[in-house]
């Protein structure tokens, strides 16, 4: 089963879902009912939340950012 936390981005909080692979998406949405009804369709699969964003997912987000901000 796949993962989550809340995370704070440039646009506003965002969804991100992870499992052993690592992220699974990343999604804004307002409430998170939405989000775990768009994960369910989207992937066949329910997702639960986590407190805390493990590390090697943090680095992962992080390095992510990185490449998308060097684009503009």
């Amino acid at each position: 089963m796949d993962e989550y936390v809340v995370a704070t981005s440039p646009i506003g909080d965002v969804y991100v879902a992870f499992g052993d692979a690592g992220v699974s998406c990343v999604v804004a949405v307002a409430h998170v009912a939405r989000f775990d009804a768009f994960f369910a369709e989207r992937f066949g699969r329910m997702v639960r939340r986590r407190a805390r964003v493990p590390r090697a997912i943090a680095r992962a987000l992080t390095l992510r950012a990185d490449a998308v901000s060097d684009l503009g």
